[in-house]
């Protein structure tokens, strides 16, 4: 039996690193692969600097046969980050694109592209609580950092008179635009809750990291919230755009499309239902943990 391990940089619970790494994990395992800590056959998440050590498997060694999972953090790799890996797996060709663009070559190592991957509730659910959901014309989930998106949105709500609840930790030092706190719902939407959150809010605003989505970086989030069965709204990402999803750009393309997509049920359905159907068949950790098993029983050690 072949083992593996993960380096996961997570710093929390709540990190979508941490969500990544149980559900490849627990994946990987049902798939009969050993999980080692000083397994030679390691998987890095890459998007920062390599750590001299990680809480799920020490630190780099470069007698493993080490794959490289590069998911939404692309545009931070470095050359010398790059020439460490045996397999580089990128989740999209965008990535896949910006770094032959950014290093000049197609670095040394085989190469795949995988679809950014999801599940409908994961069994090692992080939290057990449950809190009341009300209907939204528009909800938002993610932590208290710069959000671009809703930024757009504020002036809008007050005008509109839209229902808009934003879900997350940390809203008490959110340095952006203070007016955005009383639509704060008090905490964390828990994750199994996600499902009845897509049923209740008519549409989901997603963003990520500017710089990420201008390059068509996916978002692990995107993709939860589609497969919970959620009609989602982007900001400014090819990759959502790419794959049939709404995206907007700025203040009046968001109103413009918030206004269409909240009086056209139809139009609404259709597009998410769409989408819903894609990343049940494209969008699973199955999918993305074949593909390594595959690779570890292939080449690894």
């Amino acid at each position: 039996m072949k083992s593996f391990a993960i380096a996961s940089p997570y710093g929390g619970p709540y990190c979508y690193d941490f969500i990544i790494y149980l559900t490849l994990r627990k994946k990987l395992e049902e798939m009969g692969l050993l999980y080692d800590p000083e397994s030679l056959n390691r998987i890095y998440m890459l998007g920062f600097p390599l750590r001299a050590k990680y809480n799920s498997c020490g630190g780099y060694r470069g007698d493993a046969f080490n794959i490289g999972l590069v998911g939404s953090y692309f545009p931070q790799i470095d050359k010398e980050q790059l020439s460490k890996f045996n397999l580089i797996y990128c989740s999209s060709e965008f990535g896949y694109d910006e770094i032959l663009k950014k290093h000049g070559r197609r670095p040394d190592g085989l190469w795949s592209i995988y679809s950014p991957f999801s599940e409908d509730v994961p069994e090692f659910e992080l939290t057990k609580n449950t809190i009341e959901l009300p209907e939204l014309d528009i909800g938002f989930v993610g932590n208290a950092r710069s959000r671009p998106a809703i930024e757009l949105l504020l002036p809008l709500l007050s005008k509109n008179n839209w229902r808009f609840q934003w879900h997350g930790y940390g809203i008490k030092v959110y340095h952006g635009n203070k007016q955005l706190i009383p639509y704060w719902s008090g905490g964390v939407l828990p994750y199994h809750q996600y499902p009845e959150f897509a049923k209740k809010t008519k549409i989901v605003l997603v963003d990520m990291h500017e710089e990420m989505a201008a390059v068509g970086c996916p978002s692990f989030k995107y993709i939860d919230h589609l497969m919970s069965g959620a009609f989602v709204m982007v900001h400014n990402n090819k990759y959502a755009e790419k794959i049939g999803g709404v995206s907007f750009n700025s203040s009046s393309d968001l109103e413009l499309k918030i206004k269409k997509y909240l009086a056209d049920v139809g139009a609404r359905e259709e597009i998410r239902q769409r989408q819903y159907e894609l990343v049940r068949k494209e969008n699973t950790v199955e999918k993305t943990a074949t593909f390594l098993k595959g690779v570890i029983d292939g080449f690894g050690k």
